[in-house]
């Protein structure tokens, strides 16, 4: 690839970096966008959505001939934008695009949509969503309020946080406006990891928090079930630990009342969190895989790290 810019922010973070090029092996799969450039976009509860930069794994060498579109239930095309063809950022089998434009699309209906990539022009990622239209609940502001719903709600994933000579597993999830009780607009979030029914670790109570608006990344790292006063020297769960066979789920409750907003499930076999099927390489529909990588935020250099998906699958 020539002349490749490598600027990148991550936060505070900035890089510089010489031109680089896609390795052939990169081309072994089908090019599928990062899922956390998805769930991670801007959406605005005036019923808009924008598109920035995304992450492509297996990127085509050189260049890329990549477009994205979104579509309601109907079949109706709401905008359509196309990148350019140059990567903003490479390295091994993941190439950064950039759109082209102010690529906004303004929902404006109750119902059920789709966003869809075009890579090469075949059809790569698809993301489904869905849109409610609230009252804004204030008489002297009728603004409509819309209200998103979609792979937030029903997906997350576990990496292993290196410490010492083992790993620490971390879940990060997505929640937002959805999750609050009406009437308020913040909250706390705990995890409750169970094994075979029986809580072995839990986030401590200062962890998490539910701001209102689009959803928002949250993290919990995992603790030996202790008390509040008690959380400054409560053990970490180790990787040893986690991977004791069995079946788990994850709770992630509002701490307010303890209600239930999400129940994550996974199973652990021959010491191996087994992966989500979608997550599989090779996994068909091409367009519902998701790629079991994520970006490592607050690097230095662009660079992924692997990630376990897991599902609610109650939503």
């Amino acid at each position: 690839m020539k002349n490749v810019r490598k600027l990148m922010t991550y936060g505070a973070s900035t890089l510089l970096a010489a031109a680089c090029a896609l390795p052939a092996i990169a081309q072994t799969y089908a090019p599928a966008i990062d899922y956390t450039s998805l769930l991670n976009m801007k959406f605005y509860d005036n019923g808009m959505l924008r598109f920035d930069d995304a992450n492509l794994a297996f990127a085509p060498a050189d260049n890329v001939d990549a477009s994205v579109e979104v579509v309601s239930a109907d079949g109706k095309v709401l905008g359509k934008f196309d990148y350019y063809p140059e990567y903003a950022f490479a390295a091994k089998a993941f190439g950064r695009i950039r759109v082209k434009g102010n690529a906004e699309v303004q929902i404006r209906a109750p119902g059920n949509y789709f966003i869809r990539f075009k890579i090469s022009g075949k059809p790569s990622t698809r993301f489904p969503f869905s849109v409610k239209v609230l009252g804004s609940g204030d008489p002297f502001d009728t603004a409509k309020k819309y209200q998103f719903d979609g792979p937030w709600r029903s997906m997350a994933y576990l990496w292993m946080r290196p410490y010492k000579t083992t790993a620490l597993p971390d879940v990060v999830f997505w929640t937002g406006s959805a999750d609050l009780k009406a009437g308020t607009t913040k909250d706390q979030t705990s995890a409750k990891l169970f094994r075979n029914g029986k809580m072995i670790a839990h986030s401590k109570t200062a962890q998490g928090h539910i701001a209102a608006g689009h959803y928002v990344q949250s993290t919990h790292a995992f603790f030996a079930p202790h008390q509040a006063r008690q959380a400054h020297e409560a053990p970490g769960l180790t990787r040893e630990q986690r991977l004791v066979d069995g079946n788990y789920n994850i709770r992630i409750e509002r701490q307010s009342d303890g209600a239930l907003l999400r129940n994550f499930v996974f199973t652990v076999t021959g010491s191996q969190i087994q992966e989500l099927p979608r997550s599989v390489l090779g996994y068909q529909p091409h367009e519902n895989f998701i790629v079991p990588r994520v970006p490592v935020y607050g690097s230095s250099t662009y660079e992924f790290r692997p990630a376990i998906w897991i599902q609610d699958p109650t939503r």
